[in-house]
């Protein structure tokens, strides 16, 4: 009823109203069709805070109960979070996510507020059931460990050269890690493929002969 009743005003977007009295309760009597009105209302962008008469009461009838109400109106931001909690190596399904409500002057700047940008993801660490997710707390799950075995593919027109190497770090799908060739123990720049190939992009050809060593 506040809400409708502050509607004239510039409002912050999706706005909800906080009372001061968070403890307010209204008595009226159990037979009673009660109606709520709000009456005499003020409101400041500058501070977003508002102050009205609320009336309760019998409609076309006299009022039961009058009382006067302060209160803030926050701007409000729907974000993703998690249905349950979830660890390192789990992957962020569709039914792993629900919606929250939290107020945007409270929120920091690498809250997740798009589901797309943790789908797909696995957390860092454990992640606790609706609450906010920062663009840190997860990342994309490793393919390749640390100190595996893997593939090195240069794949050029006309020419196909392979070698053998070693993770020097961990890994995601399309990421460049570090990889070091166990033939020619050059460290080289590896674009992960799978979880046991990566490809290297060489500026040229004498380029990946020389990381490749072929």
């Amino acid at each position: 009823a506040i809400v409708r009743a502050l509607g004239r005003y510039d409002l912050p977007s999706n706005p909800e109203v906080e009372l001061s009295n968070k403890n307010l309760r209204v008595h009226v009597p159990s037979d009673l069709m009660a109606e709520v009105q709000v009456n005499d209302v003020s409101y400041s962008r500058r501070t977003n805070r508002f102050a009205a008469m609320v009336s309760i009461g019998e409609k076309g009838m006299n009022p039961v109960k009058q009382m006067r109400v302060t209160g803030a109106v926050h701007s409000m931001l729907e974000i993703p979070t998690l249905t349950h909690r979830l660890s390192k190596g789990d992957v962020i399904s569709q039914n792993d996510i629900t919606w929250i409500k939290v107020r945007a002057d409270q929120t920091q700047r690498d809250i997740v507020i798009d589901a797309q940008d943790i789908l797909g993801m696995t957390p860092k660490r454990l992640l606790h059931a609706e609450r906010p997710i920062r663009t840190r707390d997860v990342q994309r799950p490793v393919v390749i460990p640390k100190g595996s075995v893997v593939t090195i593919i240069l794949q050029m027109p006309g020419m196909t050269l392979t070698s053998k190497g070693k993770a020097m770090e961990n890994g995601s799908d399309g990421e460049t890690i570090r990889v070091i060739n166990s033939k020619t123990k050059r460290t080289i720049d590896a674009i992960v493929l799978s979880s046991s190939t990566v490809t290297v992009v060489p500026l040229t050809a004498k380029h990946a002969q020389l990381a490749l060593n072929q």
